[in-house]
């Protein structure tokens, strides 16, 4: 079931369950048939979704939530297709490497990496590729090496993935960056730290360049990175909140002020780096595979294909250790997650086409991707 918006003056989709109403119009979950037939907007993909957007909420400020969603969500429905079957199709990958299921765990790889954009990268030469790859193996390598990260960690993944890396800079050397073997690449480790009355110098240069810091209890949550927060302690009030130093900023653009609050209490007590982690694992082997398919020079897909078939078990590995999406006391199926994906693939792709003509590439590349589970 699906929670969708019907505005004023339209009928609610036939069979729909009212969740709330406001001025604007009604939200009310239905299923996808009903959704498609009737001039409701997608709001949330699930129930589950929902609640956990309205969670202890007031029923006063479940109208502004809604509102924000649809201008958000529902009105960019085209241009966000993509990244809530990504989303999706995380439940999948975790689900299979629960199960130790190798061929679904490579497929939804394999789709991940599609949903993930591999056009952005297309025109950029190997080097260029294999510097971005680099960055990405040195970001997951500080989270690991990290005291929050490190106990996300499986068995003999820091070794592995030292060794992937040094397979990377020697590969960078050879395409003409043999100083990366002298002087590894520097990627900082930061994080989202909230400040008690911040130091008016510090709130300075996050105005001067451009970072959005979240006030937040007579402080501030911004990004910093942990030796800098070491040395704030000493005067400050300091509480790490978020793995990532831009997270608070993100959310805060989408999220009421009532969210937030709810959303920065749990943080509180919450680092939650299981997601962040494995996000960052995800992230970085579907980029290996977008950047093996770019890969100009055949020694450099090889050597990407066989960094591939390393990474690939440890991932499994890791996901099957430290679960970060499924939710519930019992496992969810591969089949049952590959098909909730494939359903919201054509329930997508179908809204897409409605959006007009000039969504139709993204609507064909959405059915074809629900096809294929």
């Amino acid at each position: 079931m699906r929670i969708s918006f019907a505005p004023a003056g339209t009928t609610a989709p036939a069979g729909a369950v009212e969740l709330g109403s406001s001025a604007a119009g009604a939200w009310v979950e239905c299923d996808d048939d009903a959704l498609i037939a009737s001039r409701a907007e997608l709001l949330w993909l699930g129930r589950a979704a929902y609640d956990r957007a309205v969670r202890r909420l007031a029923k006063r400020d479940l109208a502004s939530v809604v509102a924000l969603r649809r201008a958000a969500f529902s009105a960019r429905l085209p241009g966000l297709a993509k990244a809530e079957l990504y989303a999706a199709r995380l439940r999948v990958l975790e689900a299979a490497a629960g199960a130790g299921a190798a061929t679904p765990f490579v497929r939804s790889l394999t789709v991940l990496a599609a949903l993930g954009g591999p056009a952005r990268w297309k025109g950029v030469d190997d080097a260029g590729l294999g510097r971005r790859l680099l960055e990405r193996e040195r970001g997951l390598a500080n989270e690991l090496a990290s005291p929050e990260g490190a106990a996300e960690a499986v068995a003999g993944e820091v070794d592995a993935r030292r060794a992937l890396e040094g397979g990377t800079t020697k590969l960078l050397t050879g395409l003409g960056h043999p100083e990366l073997e002298r002087a590894p690449l520097y990627v900082p480790l930061v994080r989202g730290y909230w400040v008690h009355h911040p130091p008016a110098d510090l709130v300075a240069t996050w105005k001067r360049d451009g970072v959005p810091a979240v006030p937040w209890r007579g402080g501030v949550i911004g990004p910093l990175r942990p030796d800098t927060a070491d040395d704030l302690r000493a005067a400050h009030e300091v509480k790490l909140m978020f793995p990532d130093g831009h997270q608070a900023a993100g959310l805060r653009l989408s999220m009421t002020s009532a969210q937030l609050e709810v959303e920065l209490e749990d943080r509180e007590h919450d680092l939650r780096m299981a997601a962040h982690v494995a996000g960052l694992r995800v992230e970085l082997a579907t980029f290996r595979r977008n950047a093996r398919a770019l890969a100009k020079d055949p020694s450099v897909a090889a050597a990407l294909a066989q960094q591939i078939a390393i990474e690939t078990p440890l991932l499994q590995s890791a996901l099957a250790a430290r679960p970060a999406w499924l939710a519930g006391a019992t496992p969810a199926s591969v089949n049952d997650e590959a098909a909730a994906f494939a359903a919201a693939a054509e329930l997508l792709a179908k809204l897409v086409a409605k959006a007009g003509l000039e969504w139709q590439t993204l609507a064909l590349e959405l059915a074809a991707l629900a096809k294929g589970g």
